[in-house]
């Protein structure tokens, strides 16, 4: 992400009067672009960790700039989101500052803080009962624990992890979710007061989240038999 807000300042930085616009392909990342100022695109959380590790930040990001934006990009599984969402967008077009910034806000609207409603819960089980707080967004179902600083344990997406979920009563929901790694699919028992609501909202994102994914799928069916189209019409030529 740090790479794609670099992208989208270079192409918007100032140019000689009557330069033609900049292509993607014309610009490119260098460890001096950030210069002293590593933290302008990276979490402030990271402030303890600036004089150790800014050199490293800066190889990475130097890295990934052509990777993400100029290298070609291939579907895989496990794919990280951010790649996932600019190989899409370049099928389309080549990166502008203008596709960039819209990926960027699409990423951080996936993130499990963003947008999210936060509730208290028991993770009930026969042997133990673990409190957490269930944050409740576009992602899915993020899970934290209830410290002062809370730490993430971890998420079930509406597509890949959070198969359905249930209120048994007022005050307990279960969410029938599939381990990504290992396929296994297990039940979570969750006791809450606001089981109602916490239902609602995933039925709420899940049918938003399943017309977007039809509309990706279409888009690339599309994509897939207009490339055949070309393979075919170029093999019959």
């Amino acid at each position: 992400m740090c790479a794609l807000a670099y992208f989208k300042e270079l192409m918007e930085g100032e140019q000689e009067e009557g330069a033609p616009p900049l292509a993607s392909t014309d610009v490119s990342f260098a460890p001096a672009l950030m210069g002293e100022n590593e933290l302008k695109y990276l979490p402030v959380s990271w402030e303890p960790r600036l004089v150790a590790e800014k050199d490293s930040w800066a190889a990475s990001v130097t890295a990934a700039f052509p990777k993400l934006l100029h290298e070609e990009l291939e579907h895989v599984d496990n794919m990280p989101k951010i790649r996932e969402l600019v190989a899409d967008a370049r099928m389309i077009d080549d990166p502008t500052a203008l596709s960039v910034a819209e990926i960027y806000i699409d990423r951080v609207r996936r993130s499990p803080k963003c947008f999210a409603e936060s509730f208290r819960a028991d993770l009930w089980s026969a042997e133990k009962i673990y409190g957490m707080v269930l944050l409740i967004n576009y992602a899915g179902v993020s899970m934290f624990t209830q410290d002062k600083e809370p730490k993430f344990i971890g998420s079930f997406g509406y597509t890949d992890a959070l198969i359905s979920w249930l209120t048994t009563d007022d005050n307990m929901i279960t969410c029938y979710v599939v381990h990504k790694a290992s396929k296994k699919a297990a039940k979570l028992h969750f006791v809450t007061q606001e089981a109602n609501e916490i239902n609602a909202l995933l039925t709420a994102y899940s049918s938003e989240v399943l017309a977007e994914q039809k509309k990706l799928d279409k888009e690339a069916a599309n994509r897939k038999r207009a490339a055949d189209k070309l393979l075919e019409n170029q093999l019959t030529a």
